[in-house]
Order: C-alpha cells, then structure tokens, then sequence
C-alpha cells in the first residue's frame, strides 16, 4: 500500500493437492492434518486459560469488595476498538505468484472460501480485533471474493467490517495512475468516485453487520492527501447522496503524514489516519530500520496531529475531527519488489507490544468511546509483509518475520482482554 505504482496482476497454479481440492479443505497439507489441527488446538486453548486466569481474578476481585481492609477496586481500561485492514483479492488466478515473504498457516487461500472467512473471524474476535476494513478497488474478482467469502461467513456476526475504498488502485483502472495528484476539477474523476460510494452505500452500508460510529456507516477513504482541485465539494455530495439521507457516513481520511496538519484539509473529515507512515523517500536513509527506530520515526508526527485535529470542526456535523493511529508490526515488500525499500523488522515480542501500546494509548485520548480505535495494517496484506495472520513455517519469530502465531498472541495481550466477549 505505497505510495507507488499499484501492484501487478499475476495467476499461480493451484498450490493443495489431491487436484480439485480446495484451499480451505488443504489448509494442512504443509503440516499435516493431525498437526494443524494440535496447532489451533493449542491457541484456541491459549484463550481458555486467559478467560480463567481473568475469571479467577474477578473472583478475587469480588471477594474483596466491602473489605474495609483492602483497597477498592481498580476502575475497567477502558476499550479500544481494533480496525485490521483486510484483503479479499487472494485466489487461484490473482496475486499469490506476485510475491510473498512466508506462506500462510492456511496456504495460499481462496478469498471467495467462507470458510477460510471463517477462520479468519475466529482468529481476530478471540484476538481482541473488532473489525476488518476491507479493501475495495472495482467491481472485479475482489468483490466477489468479498461477497463470497467474508459475507457468507457464518460467525460474521462475531465481528464488524466497513469498506477501504483503494482510490490509487481504483483510479488507476481509469487512467489516473500518479497516487500524488488525483484532480477533482476533472468531472470523469469526481464522477467515478462519487458513484462508486454511492454504489457501495447500497450495497453494503446497510449490512446489519457494518460498522457504524454514531449511527453512521464508517467509509475509509486511501491517499485523501492525493485530492486536488474541488475535492471538499466531491465530499460534500457524497455526503448529500440519496442513498445517505437518514443514515449520514462517517469519513475516515488518510491524511495523517509528515507534512503539517492543515485545518482547511481535515474539516472535511470526521477523522484523519494513515495506512502506514512508512514512506520509501525519507527511509532510504538506512538499508533496514528497527521496529523502535521507524516509531521513533512516526510518533512525533502522531503527536502533532493528535493536537491539531480535534482544535478542528468538521463541516459537516460540527464535531470535533478525530485522530486515530495506525500501528503495523513490519514492513519488508522484497518479495515484490527486491531491495528497492528498506524493511522494517521487529527483532523481539516487546517490540511489537510497545508499538501497539503507543497505539493504544493515543486511541484513548479520544473523549467519544466510539472514536477510540486503532487501525492495524494489516491482518493479510502477504505482499508488504505487515500480515499478522499466522505463518506456516516453524522456527524463530523475530529477527525475520515468520511469526507463526506470535502477533496474534500480541494482539490479544494488548488489546484482547479490554475487548471482551466478541
């Protein structure tokens, strides 16, 4: 998800064997059956001990209460929410072959099988993930794979999703391939984007399982920093679409970057994020970057912006613009395309754990609880190698990427147990 050419397009022959079987029916053919199988048993009993070693301490917790010896208990954490950025264009014909750094644990899947959608959900609720932002660029193979798959899932009501509207990808299929400039005093452009939202506002918006933030289906909007010319007018008519009168839309903007907030830029939102901070032009500096050292890199960009976005009203609502962070655990895109980027690597599980909190704790700034969230890129983006679904490969997690099951364990560490039952 840089901020360069998008991606190519590739087919690969299919990976499980007997032929005909499918993806989700072969997850184990690298393990074994009886070994995947241990494998999941072992995480979904992870989970088992951390609901008893909770239960067990509000046992304690309740025994204590009118105990004029004893402290009173510590108020709740409170919650925040966990957004993953979720992709649905993985198939038999599309984008296996372009690159991947490690194999998923369920091999190389069909996006359009719910029931690797399934195991999906399973994963991010028992995490402590509370919904997929979904990559959209088109009404192609990835939309079908999205309805498919994700929404014929039959725990998808363990979880939320609301649409990543990809406008590099998407604009590039019209011939708008520069992501820095996209000009909205150009009708065709405007007329593209503005009907693709009000295409998906009838199509998805109304799902009993997207999310909402004050009763408003969430849209996140990619490289909104891109938007030139009568852009902020092109909001305000999506804004205005039939199809949104009584509902409303709650606009996430990727506008969070290195250059200075500007007010008259994020009025136009309800919230301002980013995809990643990670920009190949300012970290070609070192050959590779410590996970703690890209931090130390973004969060004094965060900072800036936590401060500035909520002195700003939004137009629409009147309401304070929100900030909300992203954090991911890596970056490493050689797969794709060799030594062109430095990566980004976490060489301990600390590591990870101080980024997410640093994550969590900005998130909790936010005075609206609803508004409290973070947004984790990615759950399976192979291609960038900012993935936490599980790996396939045994061996050491840190130093190169193969994390198994760590980041899921992470994840739930940080934010899984503020969470509750999903």
């Amino acid at each position: 998800r840089l901020t360069t050419s998008p991606l190519g397009r590739a087919s690969f022959p299919a990976p499980c064997s007997p032929e005909g079987a499918t993806p989700a029916r072969c997850r184990c053919h690298r393990f074994g059956e009886e070994n995947c199988k241990a494998k999941t048993r072992q995480f979904d009993r992870s989970q088992r001990n951390l609901l008893g070693s909770l239960g067990f301490a509000l046992m304690i917790v309740s025994a204590s209460c009118g105990d004029p010896g004893r402290d009173p208990p510590s108020p709740p954490t409170p919650k925040v929410r966990v957004a993953a950025h979720y992709y649905t264009w993985y198939d038999a014909e599309h984008h296996w072959r372009e690159g991947i750094f490690h194999e998923p644990f369920l091999g190389r899947y069909d996006s359009a099988d719910p029931m690797v959608a399934e195991q999906h959900i399973r994963w991010a609720a028992a995490s402590g993930i509370d919904l997929f932002a979904v990559e959209w660029f088109g009404q192609n193979w990835a939309e079908t794979n999205f309805e498919q798959g994700l929404l014929q899932a039959p725990n998808l009501s363990k979880i939320k999703f609301c649409i990543f509207y990809d406008t590099a990808i998407r604009l590039a299929q019209f011939g708008y391939g520069d992501p820095f400039h996209f000009d909205f005093d150009d009708p065709r452009l405007r007329a593209i984007v503005i009907q693709d939202i009000s295409r998906l506002a009838g199509r998805y918006f109304g799902h009993p399982d997207y999310f909402r933030i004050d009763g408003r289906p969430v849209l996140w909007l990619y490289l909104t920093r891109s938007f030139q010319g009568a852009w902020k007018e092109a909001i305000a008519e999506i804004r205005d679409q039939p199809i949104l009168q009584g509902t409303g839309v709650y606009i996430i903007a990727d506008e969070v970057w290195y250059d200075p907030a500007d007010p008259r830029r994020i009025e136009a939102f309800d919230a301002v994020s980013t995809y990643s901070l990670y920009d190949p032009l300012r970290m070609r500096r070192r050959p590779r970057w410590t996970l703690p050292e890209f931090a130390a890199f973004y969060l004094p960009v965060y900072q800036k912006w936590l401060f500035t976005a909520p002195q700003v009203p939004n137009l629409a609502t009147g309401r304070s613009v929100v900030f909300m962070p992203a954090v991911s655990p890596q970056f490493d895109d050689s797969a794709v395309r060799g030594n062109l980027h430095p990566p980004v690597v976490a060489e301990s599980r600390q590591q990870v754990l101080e980024a997410f909190n640093q994550a969590q704790e900005m998130a909790l700034t936010n005075l609206d609880p609803q508004e409290r969230l973070v947004w984790l890129t990615s759950f399976n983006e192979w291609h960038e190698g900012t993935s936490i679904e599980p790996t396939m490969e045994d061996g050491e997690p840190y130093g190169g990427g193969n994390y198994g099951f760590e980041l899921l364990d992470v994840v739930k560490e940080v934010f899984g147990s503020t969470n509750g039952e999903k």
